[in-house]
């Protein structure tokens, strides 16, 4: 009702940030939570919520670049690469905190992690989870990222497409 808003662009860096932290709470509680479990697999552990934190952060880089490969935009040319770096970066520091996850437990209790690495789960953890969802984007990455191929409409779509598959 004649209400103006003196400059948008703050208000909705603002709104845009609350969302970001709201975002970070609640995919870092999700993480609490499961730590809090009686499940031997995700109890007592200090790793459980930054794993969640990572994989939240590659995934939604992975949406974003789908989203900017697949759209045309009149987004600044170092909007792609920048996304693939930090694309890159969370996939390594997803696949450092999984890895000292699973040798936390297998340390505390080897018969924890059995299930995931040889047992009923092991086919979709290595599979489906560290060569689908995180090696293999990490390779396509960083070559990728040497030969300055990411902007290609292709790599951009199959590389984060795999993040978020696996």
């Amino acid at each position: 009702l004649g209400y103006k808003v003196a400059n948008l662009t703050t208000v909705e860096q603002g709104i845009t940030t609350l969302g970001f932290l709201f975002a970070l709470v609640v995919v870092g509680y999700t993480g609490v939570l499961f730590a809090q479990t009686v499940r031997p697999l995700w109890q007592a552990t200090l790793l459980l919520p930054w794993v969640f934190f990572a994989s939240a952060f590659s995934t939604g880089i992975g949406l974003l670049l789908i989203a900017l490969h697949a759209i045309p935009t009149s987004e600044s040319p170092t909007v792609l690469p920048t996304l693939h770096r930090l694309l890159a970066l969370f996939i390594g520091i997803d696949l450092v905190i999984l890895a000292l996850e699973v040798l936390w437990h297998a340390i505390a209790n080897v018969s924890v992690v059995m299930p995931i690495l040889t047992g009923t789960f092991g086919l979709v953890f290595w599979v489906g989870l560290v060569a689908i969802g995180l090696v293999v984007p990490l390779v396509l990455e960083v070559r990728g990222q040497r030969a300055g191929e990411l902007t290609t409409r292709t790599l951009g779509l199959i590389v984060p497409g795999l993040v978020i598959l696996g």
